[in-house]
C-alpha cells in the first residue's frame, strides 16, 4: 500500500474482473445474453447448475462488491474513492449493485430466463468501473482476455 496509484489498480482491475465474469459467466452465457452465446440460453451453463445455487453466488458476490465500495465503519476503498471526490461514479456503481442484488434476489430455482434486467444492470455496473472510475482514478486497466471471446 505504499504505492497509492499501483494499489488503486491493483483494487479497480480486481472488481472489473470479477463484474465481467459475473456478467458474462455467472449470468449472461446461461441465459443467453451474453455476445458468446447469444439467444441460445442453457442453464447447464451456469455456476452451480445442480445444486440451483448460482444466484446463491451471484448475491454472494454482489454483496462483497458492497462490502468493498460501500460506507463501512472502517476504511475501505469506497472511502478511497470519496476521497478523490468521485463521489457520482462511486454512486452509480453503488446504485447498480444494489439493483443488481434486488433483480438476483427476485430470481428463484436458477430460472435465468428472468434474468435480462439483472444483466442490463450488471453490464452498466463493469461500465461503471471501467470506463468511469478507471477514466478518473487515471489507471491502466488490465486486459482480460486476448484469445478472440
Amino acid at each position: 500500500m505504499q504505492d497509492e496509484q499501483k494499489t488503486n489498480a491493483i483494487m479497480l482491475n480486481a472488481l472489473i474482473e470479477s463484474s465481467y465474469k459475473l456478467k458474462e459467466w455467472r449470468v449472461g452465457d446461461p441465459a443467453g445474453l451474453s455476445r458468446k452465446y447469444k439467444g441460445k440460453p442453457d442453464e447447464k451453463k451456469s455456476e452451480y447448475f445442480i445444486s440451483k445455487n448460482s444466484f446463491v453466488a451471484v448475491q454472494a458476490i454482489l454483496n462483497t462488491h458492497l462490502q468493498v465500495l460501500s460506507q463501512q465503519e472502517f476504511k475501505n476503498f469506497g472511502s478511497l474513492i470519496k476521497s478523490y471526490e468521485l463521489n457520482n461514479e462511486l454512486s452509480d456503481a453503488l446504485m447498480y449493485l444494489n439493483a443488481s442484488l434486488e433483480e438476483a434476489k427476485k430470481i428463484k430455482n436458477d430460472d435465468f430466463s428472468q434474468a435480462e434486467v439483472l444483466y442490463e444492470n450488471l453490464k452498466k455496473l463493469h461500465t461503471t468501473y471501467y470506463i468511469s472510475l478507471i477514466g478518473k482514478l487515471k489507471i491502466t486497466s488490465k486486459i482480460l482476455d486476448a484469445d478472440g471471446d
